[in-house]
């Protein structure tokens, strides 16, 4: 029944963008008419009609697993394991944790620009730096690089192995 539903949702998605481009706009001809509940030609229904539109144009959205996915990568590259963390005992800890020279540990959460950290997982967060512990959040791909960076940078200067 929700892959009907969602099958549903999707031709009647696709049926309000085609209504907006195509010529025509009389009952007859449409044979969603009195489908929805509120009619497209009213102020209200342009006004729903605007907003589908704007969602298009809007930038489009990176998954946080394509942006996990990328700073793992780079985070290879320069020789550093970024290993997935699935607690079974505690919600809200970091995505991963990456293994720096010297025994240290880097915690990293990721989420991506619409996303936002849950109230546990800040308190898990605060936890860990109490703990003298360095957790960070990546947002974006160009915030993946940046730590990537600034870890080769701080790595080398941390690795008692490269002199």
């Amino acid at each position: 029944m929700r892959m009907l539903s969602s099958h549903l949702h999707l031709l009647h998605t696709y049926h309000f963008f085609t209504h907006i481009t195509s010529s025509h706009t009389s009952a007859d001809q449409d044979p969603f008419a009195g489908m929805y509940p509120i009619d497209l030609q009213s102020q209200a229904g342009a006004s729903i009609l605007a907003g589908m539109a704007d969602r298009t144009k809007r930038k489009s959205y990176t998954r946080e697993r394509d942006v996990e996915q990328y700073l793992v990568q780079g985070l290879e590259k320069i020789g550093i394991p970024c290993l997935k963390f699935i607690p079974s005992n505690k919600v809200g800890m970091p995505d991963r944790v990456c293994l720096l020279p010297n025994r240290q540990v880097l915690w990293v959460e990721l989420k991506t620009d619409g996303g936002k950290l849950a109230l546990v997982q800040k308190l898990r967060h605060k936890e860990l730096a109490e703990h003298g512990q360095d957790v960070r959040v990546v947002w974006s791909k160009a915030d993946a690089d940046n730590l990537v960076l600034e870890l080769s940078t701080n790595c080398k200067q941390l690795d008692p192995t490269d002199k």
